[in-house]
This record gives structure tokens, sequence and C-alpha cells, in this order.
């Protein structure tokens, strides 16, 4: 079975604020994995590209979870994940799979970003999809990733408007 999750969120920041200054910068990234995703570590494994000719990055992040217990006896109370993502130009789309260290072969999490310029700001348009092929552990797994994502979305959302408003990156009218 496969979980589909979609959200949208409104920021107030031009189209070129909210991909520059927000999802290509590795210092916003930096301060979004640890300050309001809880990470004990984030490394850059790869950031390649530009704005204006796309971008390849690849994260690897580590983060305690609060799982059930079939999810810790087999992942253990931290999770190691790479971030493989790509910021196409053209089309002004950022889309990701996130990559577990243990069974990643079996768990498939996949992500698109997409905005739309708003007069007050930009729309934020999200869409993610979570599934295992894990013999009696693949609907927990899915639940559990599912409920951490909107868990996570909802974070992360609040960690952006603080963001923008504390480094003035709002429009000005």
């Amino acid at each position: 079975m496969t979980i589909e999750l979609n959200y949208r969120q409104h920021f107030d920041v031009s189209v070129e604020t909210y991909w520059k200054e927000l999802c290509l910068s590795l210092a916003y990234q930096e301060r979004l994995y640890s300050e309001a995703l809880g990470c004990s570590q984030m490394q850059v494994l790869e950031n390649s590209g530009s704005y204006e000719t796309g971008v390849k990055r690849r994260l690897r992040f580590t983060k305690a979870i609060d799982a059930p217990a079939a999810i810790t006896k087999m992942f253990g109370s931290h999770v190691t994940i790479e971030e493989h993502s790509q910021f196409d130009a053209a089309h002004k789309t950022w889309t990701y799979r996130m990559v577990p260290a243990i069974v990643g072969e079996r768990v498939d999490i996949r992500g698109r970003v997409q905005v739309e310029e708003r007069p007050d700001g930009v729309e934020q348009m999200s869409g993610n999809s979570v599934s295992c092929r894990l013999f009696g552990l693949g609907s927990i797994i899915e639940h559990f990733v599912a409920r951490s994502t909107e868990e996570g979305t909802a974070d992360k959302t609040r960690f952006t408007l603080r963001y923008i408003e504390q480094h003035g990156l709002k429009l000005q009218r």
C-alpha cells in the first residue's frame, strides 16, 4: 500500500527568495534539520549547481525516533536517513527521495515541492508518498512515517515562518 500526503502552506516571500534563501540555502537547511526536526547531525554529501541551472543535493541526517516497539526493534531509537534531492530550474520544482540506512531498498519515501506566486507571497504545494515492502511491518512503518511526516511538516512550517521574520525575508509592500 502507498500512503499519499498533500500539503499547502503560505509564506510571505517572493518566489526567488523562497528558492534561494530557503529551499536551496544550506544555512537554512542546517537550522531546519537541527532546530525544527530535532536531528542530532546533518552532513552535506553533495551540493552542486545553482538556482539558474538546477541543483543536486544529498544530505545525511540522524534523528531520534519515538516509534512503536516493532519499529525500534528493527531500526533502534535513532535513524540515519539520506535525502537525495534535485531542483529543476526550468520548472521550479524540488523533488526528493528519503533513503533510510536500514532497509532503504524496501522503504520508498518520495516528495515533490512547487510554489505558486500569490499577491501576498507564495503558496507552497507539496506531495509525499510513503510505501514499504516489508512483510509484517510494512503497514506499521508506512503509518509511522506518514504520521512523522505530518508532524514534521507542521514543525517545518512554524520554523520557516519564524526564520522568514528573523532574517527580514518578508515581501516588502
